[in-house]
Formats: structure tokens, sequence, C-alpha cells
């Protein structure tokens, strides 16, 4: 089996390829033609949500949806945030090196807000972030006020 790897080329734009054998007596025919892509950056993934009915005090689920994998299909996630309040995503919080498209941040504050991003990576290099999405660690209510009972009907309200 013979390898080659093709170095001059744009991420991207198709190529046409053919190739033929040598030997001592001299050169086959071409095979058939093929096109192929040079790979490129995925696409970013569309903007992380909570995952349905997941409520923690401390986790957050995520999760997302890939677009497209530039060519190569997509080998994981780098989950970015902004470490608890109101501000814009500014670090990246952790790596996944498979392709799932979850994940559950822990050791959070409740009652904090974080902001979530996702970038997707393929063999050529990661995607831009994805959209941003603010979510809330769950809190338990605070108590309800004290009843009081009203005097022209003997209810509590």
């Amino acid at each position: 089996m013979f390898e080659e790897t093709i170095s001059t080329v744009s991420s991207g734009d198709p190529y046409k390829i053919k190739v033929r054998g040598f030997n001592l007596v001299g050169a086959g025919p071409f095979s058939d033609e093929v096109t192929v892509y040079a790979a490129r950056e995925p696409d970013a993934p569309n903007a992380p949500t909570r995952v349905a009915d997941t409520y923690a005090k401390d986790t957050i689920d995520i999760e997302w949806t890939p677009n497209g994998n530039g060519g190569s299909g997509i080998s994981g996630y780098q989950i970015w945030w902004n470490g608890g309040g109101t501000g814009p995503v500014t670090g990246q919080l952790a790596e996944l090196l498979t392709p799932v498209t979850t994940y559950q941040a822990t050791g959070l504050s409740e009652g904090i807000y974080y902001r979530f991003a996702i970038k997707a990576v393929n063999i050529v290099k990661e995607s831009n972030l994805s959209g941003e999405t603010q979510l809330i660690a769950a809190k338990e209510p605070n108590a309800p006020g004290t009843p009081t009972l009203d005097s022209q009907d003997s209810t509590l309200v």
C-alpha cells in the first residue's frame, strides 16, 4: 500500500485525483478519477442549552447540536465558560476528546449564573465559539412570608 500526503491545498477546495502504478516494465493505466476535498476547521456548534429536567444546586447539564464538520470528523469539543456571574465567556472549562454533545459542569455555586459556549474540534483545528447561553445553578426557594389572617372572613392570606 502506498500513501501520499499533499500539503499544498486550500481548505474546503475540491481536488481531482488519479493514480497509476509503476514497475520495471513501465507504467500501468490511470485509475478512475475521484474528487476529494481538503478538510477545514468545523463550523461552530449551535449554542448550548440546558438538558431538559436537570436541575441541581451545584451542577448544570448542557447539550448542543453540531453543525458542519469541515470535511473531517469531529474528534471532540471544548467547553468554554465565564466561571460565574453575568460576564461573557472568558476561558476554557473542559476539553472532551470524544464527539459527545453533552457535558455536566460540576462544583458550581447555587443561585449563580454561568455562561457557556462550545467549540468543535477536528483534525484541522477548532471552530469559532458557538453562541453563548446563560444558565443558573438551581437554588432552593426562599421561605414564604408569614401568613396573616383576613379579619373579614377568617381565611389565611
